[in-house]
């Protein structure tokens, strides 16, 4: 599915209670600018996220449970982080690299 949308910027997976598992070739969205999965039942992060180099925004609010790769130190474009989760699990993530960051909003309850 993922793979017919390559010049999409926006991609939300919010309010999803059934657990949902994204596949891997959501790291084909190269030119994704915008990522929330806010309120979304989403257990593990694809590695293949690690593409999405042109990412702006990257919003995981309110999850149970999210398992990410180690990843998001890559992301060089990214601007705003946003994390509100009740329990994650994080690689190491080198957030100092991230020399665009202008929002970082990281609550863990």
């Amino acid at each position: 599915m993922f793979k017919d949308f390559k010049l999409l910027r926006v991609l939300k997976f919010e309010w999803m209670r059934s657990e949902v598992e994204l596949p891997n070739e959501i790291g084909n969205m190269i030119h994704l600018r915008y990522f929330s999965l806010r309120y979304s039942n989403i257990k593990r992060l694809p590695s293949s996220v690690a593409n999405l180099t042109c990412l702006q925004t990257l919003d995981f609010r309110a999850f149970v449970t999210l398992e990410s790769p180690n990843v998001v130190g890559r992301m060089k474009q990214l601007r705003h982080l946003y994390f509100r989760m009740f329990g994650f699990t994080i690689g190491k993530q080198k957030l100092s690299s991230l020399g665009n960051l202008q929002t970082l909003d990281i609550n863990f309850k």
